[in-house]
């Protein structure tokens, strides 16, 4: 543990005698002006931090013969390095840093202004408000008093004894935010088996604690089941092994060796169930290194962590290197849609990166860098890390729970659509762990396709609520401009899309929404027959492997006629008074009919307060058999008449009454 009094500890001196050394000293004429006594010892109000001095662009400085150039060099990364923006430096206060436990050390630290990336966190598919909400420094230099170890040593190999700390902190405190539930044993998985680490015989246990292991597997193909792991499996494996034995577990599960790829009933059984799986082992060892299974783990195998040190005057500074968060979006792992939901599954992770090793639970967020005092950042239970030290409803990457809220669902069929699958095929299986955990979660929240049927939004009290309200809700996704088809999946459903996934409104509009209480609903079975929604609904675990993705809908539409007078994504609709409109409306796939004779409908899935409505477009591929076009809300600002835009003079009013008809189609 790390007191205040211990880190306010500061080497005592004149400021002349302070001032001759650094004379003395390889320091610039511009670092020698920097008074670090005061830097060290002020007080920070602001997570901005405070501004030192200007240090210009990094090519003027001098790094080959000043040593606090030298090291404040190394807070850049390679990218940063070529930039010749004007760098300035700045103090921060660990207190006033949210992120990563910082406030139990109390200590003040330097930082070049380099900041974390949002768009970083949105290509990795993390909202930046859940996992990165406010930008800070990527590396800082922070004054290591004699005797307390602030910024813990890095070595070429991971300390496996903090590891064994942290999990040891987490069973003994979080007996609430890290168990596992009942009724989700593994027992219920008859075909499920794991890796006797100390025989690597693969055998059936159900009732041993183990450890499961989430890895890029690379391109290359299953091994042949075997009742053993043979020797000489590529370095992840082996050093995987190494750490579930030193970790005090003897028992492995992974994927490509405990579940039996050549029988299908196996894979039928088990891929579906990832949650339990995941959620019920001890911990998930991640290996955020590499682009396949050959690299091997770091810490096990020697790494060269990059952690900069050297004395200043009266300071010894250490360099806190990448924040390991960093390089965890970084990392191929965090592309993968396979690891995507083996991460969210797990109860506790225990991360490898090429620098250091990092720790996520349900309660708690540790790095091996950063020695911080893991008691003053919890509750009064200890159960978890207080609010202010979370980001929104994660403790940092991952969610703490699943099914808490029920837009949180769609958070993760958005962040999983940017991820990366080798077979396309495997969109819905990659997921189905996750949509099960939300089946079983508090919510109860059933999906067709991986289309949720999405619950009552909170405190929303001016909409009826039926499952087919829900699901018109869960079909307000929109995906990105030139997106393609994906062959064998429905065209209502996102997983029937190759691209990015948003849905048109966001958590916030959302009780503002209110769904088509005129719609009604039924799902085709196998045998040819259709079963209305709501009976299918509430058979959910019975009906959900009979059905094929056919829906039926019967609602009042709005007749649409493709118009290629204007411009390109233009649709002409009618008003009840005979009005011709123009509806700008932007197609995103790749192909479309264009045909003037084309039959085209705007399907009603909700509206908001003012009665503007979210329709799915759709257009006829057969007769009654139609596909999905597009998405889009139709407001006074995209309607034009024969004499321009009707928001330029009708803002804030209830839209035009639109001319609809009834209809009863086929949606494939």
């Amino acid at each position: 543990m790390i007191t205040r009094s211990q880190s306010k500890k500061r080497p005592t001196s004149t400021p002349r005698a302070r001032a001759k050394r650094l004379e003395q000293e390889n320091l610039c004429s511009a670092c020698r002006a920097i008074d670090l006594h005061l830097i060290f010892n002020r007080k920070h109000g602001t997570r901005r931090g405070i501004k030192v001095r200007d240090m210009g662009p990094l090519e003027q400085w001098a790094v080959d013969s000043c040593v606090l150039c030298r090291l404040l060099a190394t807070t850049f990364d390679k990218e940063a390095r070529k930039n010749r923006a004007w760098r300035y430096l700045s103090s921060f206060s660990s207190n006033q840093v949210v992120s990563g436990g910082w406030p139990s050390v109390h200590t003040n630290m330097l930082s070049i202004d380099q900041f974390v990336s949002h768009d970083l966190a949105r290509s990795s598919g993390i909202r930046t408000s859940n996992a990165l909400p406010y930008e800070l420094p990527l590396k800082y230099l922070v004054p290591q008093p004699r005797g307390v170890e602030i910024v813990r040593t890095v070595g070429p190999r991971a300390s496996f004894k903090l590891a064994q700390e942290w999990l040891r902190f987490c069973r003994q405190h979080h007996t609430l935010t890290c168990n596992v539930s009942a009724s989700t044993a593994v027992s219920s998985i008859s075909s499920f088996k794991l890796i006797d680490c100390e025989t690597r015989a693969i055998v059936p246990v159900s009732d041993q604690p183990y450890a499961t292991l989430s890895y890029v597997w690379g391109s290359g193909s299953a091994p042949i089941f075997s009742d053993v792991v043979s020797p000489n499996q590529p370095k992840t494996i082996e050093d995987a092994i190494q750490v579930t034995k030193i970790l005090g577990l003897k028992y492995l599960w992974i994927d490509r060796f405990c579940i039996n790829q050549q029988i299908a009933e196996d894979v039928e059984e088990q891929v579906p169930k990832m949650d339990v799986i995941y959620n019920n082992s001890e911990l998930t060892i991640i290996v955020a290194a590499g682009e396949d299974p050959n690299y091997g783990i770091p810490g096990i195998r020697e790494r060269t962590p990059v952690q900069p040190h050297g004395r200043v005057g009266d300071y010894y500074l250490v360099s806190t290197m990448d924040d390991p968060v960093r390089n965890i979006l970084r990392s191929k792992w965090s592309t993968r849609a396979w690891t995507y939901q083996e991460g969210i599954l797990s109860r506790r992770r225990l991360i490898f990166t090429d620098d250091q090793l990092y720790f996520e639970c349900s309660g708690m967020r540790c790095d091996e860098a950063l020695n911080t005092d893991l008691k003053s950042l919890h509750t009064q239970d200890q159960q978890r890390f207080k609010a202010k030290f979370c980001h929104g409803s994660n403790i940092c990457l991952f969610p703490r729970e699943i099914g808490q809220k029920g837009w949180e669902i769609i958070d993760r069929i958005e962040e999983y659509s940017i991820k990366s699958l080798t077979k396309g095929s495997d969109i819905l299986s990659g997921l189905q762990g996750i949509l099960r955990a939300y089946e079983r979660s508090t919510q109860g929240i059933k999906n067709c396709f991986g289309v949720p049927v999405v619950p009552r939004a909170p405190r929303q009290t001016h909409t009826q609520w039926t499952p087919e309200v829900g699901f018109c809700i869960g079909l307000c996704w929109d995906i990105e401009e030139g997106s393609s088809r994906r062959e064998g999946f429905p065209s209502w459903s996102w997983s029937g899309w190759h691209g990015k996934i948003e849905w048109v409104f966001d958590e916030l509009l959302w009780p503002d929404k209110q769904g088509n209480t005129d719609m009604t609903i039924w799902i085709q079975l196998q045998d040819g027959s259709f079963l209305a929604w709501e009976r299918y609904y509430h058979a959910y675990d019975v009906n959900n492997r009979m059905i094929i993705p056919t829906l039926r809908m019967a609602t009042s539409v709005i007749p649409l006629q493709f118009s290629t007078q204007r411009e390109r994504f233009m649709f002409q609709l009618k008003t009840v008074d005979g009005e011709t409109l123009f509806w700008r409306f932007k197609l995103k796939a790749h192909s479309y009919p264009t045909s003037e004779t084309t039959k085209w409908m705007a399907v009603p899935l909700a509206h908001d307060e003012f009665g503007a409505p979210i329709v799915l477009v759709v257009f006829e591929t057969e007769q009654g058999r139609y596909q999905r076009g597009g998405i889009g809300e139709i407001t006074f600002n995209n309607l034009e008449s024969t004499y321009g835009r009707l928001g330029l003079w009708r803002m804030n009013t209830k839209p035009p009454d639109l001319k609809k008809e009834y209809s009863k189609f086929d949606l494939t």
